[in-house]
């Protein structure tokens, strides 16, 4: 698709680990997903709309309005804004640096915001301001930093956009494809997960698969740890998983019977397993006892999990007051709980930010607010408790 035509497509919930009530933040429609970005977070409500706020520098809000290189306009939103408001049908969204990708009913992926490196799949390296459909049929699909990872309604993993570290998996380290890549064409895949410059998926087998920058141990097979050391091959790991989430150079997983285990980069308290200058763990390390942990969500270097019983724990940096802690707790180097509701059914870290969904809808938000990505109606004041999103 050229870039012509991108431009003609033109709960009452009460975390009181660290503070009190803020508010009810209630919704009519109630939020089905979310995905927390680089300082930007949309969502999807249960009617099937889409919507987004925070930074939008290069038009990952989906609105029409963004940068082309060399400009420098603020586009940025505070509030939650409604993307094709007459597009009710939306399924999955996914978040990255500074694009955005989400499915519909209908299996059609569409991306929008930054190009570089041909991420959107598009065949073009051009910013798009307003959601674009790329071809074939998907079911689902990861934004990371330079590209982009997906998989098509028959199972088969595709890749595309930088390629730097070898994270499209196509078996050569360099350069960059505007368009999607076949990997593994012989196996059948279930879930994906991209990070900054690392990718993982999971295959029907339970089987979790890694490759990409391999810097600080992130691939867990006992190779890597230093700089420029990259894995271009898809390469398999030990045991069964059914949740996985990349961060700065570290990997936080959920294995098939409900154990957390850690691997990469151990500084910031990023592992849960303490704090440890310079140090990578080339495995996976357990990082808590029980098998009771359902889902899990990495930022840059902090962690947001969920157990079954809906309760969420974060640990690693706390900078921004991302872990629901005030900044003066600069880390939690350990699994530490946040709030004490438990009825959340889901969480997505972004960079220096986090989100937490109620079983009844409401969607909350905490950390860095640099550009209005906790959807507060304000910018510039981090917010260590957690608060329901404010509506339009």
């Amino acid at each position: 698709m050229n870039y012509a035509l991108c431009i003609a497509l033109c709960i009452t919930l009460t975390f009181t680990a660290c503070g009190g009530d803020v508010g009810s933040g209630e919704d009519p429609d109630g939020v089905k997903t979310m995905a927390a970005g680089t300082s930007y977070t949309v969502a999807i409500k249960n009617d099937g709309t889409l919507w987004a706020w925070g930074n939008n520098f290069r038009g990952q809000l989906g609105n029409g309005k963004g940068n082309q290189v060399g400009e420098n306009v603020n586009y940025d939103e505070i509030l939650p804004i409604p993307i094709m408001p007459d597009k009710k049908n939306w399924v999955l969204v996914s978040a990255g640096t500074s694009h955005t990708v989400a499915i519909d009913s209908d299996d059609i992926l569409y991306t929008w915001g930054e190009g570089n490196s041909g991420k959107l799949g598009n065949g073009s390296q051009n910013n798009c301001f307003v959601p674009t459909p790329i071809d074939k049929k998907w079911k689902i699909a990861a934004a990371g930093d330079s590209h982009t990872v997906a998989i098509d309604v028959d199972d088969i993993l595709w890749t595309w956009g930088g390629n730097a570290y070898g994270q499209l998996g196509n078996d050569t380290t360099g350069g960059s494809s505007n368009d999607p890549i076949k990997i593994r064409g012989d196996k059948k895949w279930k879930s994906v997960s991209a990070g900054p410059y690392t990718t993982i998926a999971v295959d029907m087998n339970d089987k979790l698969w890694i490759w990409g920058s391999n810097n600080h141990g992130q691939m867990g097979n006992n190779t890597g740890g230093s700089s420029g050391n990259v894995q271009n091959t898809p390469v398999m790991l030990d045991g069964e998983w059914k949740s996985v989430a990349l961060g700065n150079s570290f990997t936080i997983a959920i294995n098939s019977v409900g154990e957390l285990y850690g691997w990469g980069r151990v500084d910031y308290g990023a592992l849960g397993i303490g704090h440890f200058n310079n140090r990578k763990e080339l495995t996976p390390v357990r990082i808590v006892e029980g098998k009771d942990w359902e889902s899990v969500s990495a930022g840059s270097f902090h962690t947001i999990a969920k157990k079954k019983n809906g309760e969420i724990w974060g640990w690693g940096n706390n900078e921004y007051g991302q872990l629901g802690y005030p900044k003066t707790t600069l880390f939690l180097y350990y699994p530490t709980r946040i709030g004490t509701a438990a009825d959340l059914v889901a969480v997505s870290a972004g960079i220096n930010h986090s989100t937490a969904l109620r079983s009844s809808g409401i969607l909350w938000t905490w950390g860095s607010n640099e550009s209005g990505q906790l959807g507060d109606d304000t910018r510039g004041s981090d917010d260590h408790d957690p608060a329901p999103v404010k509506w339009p």
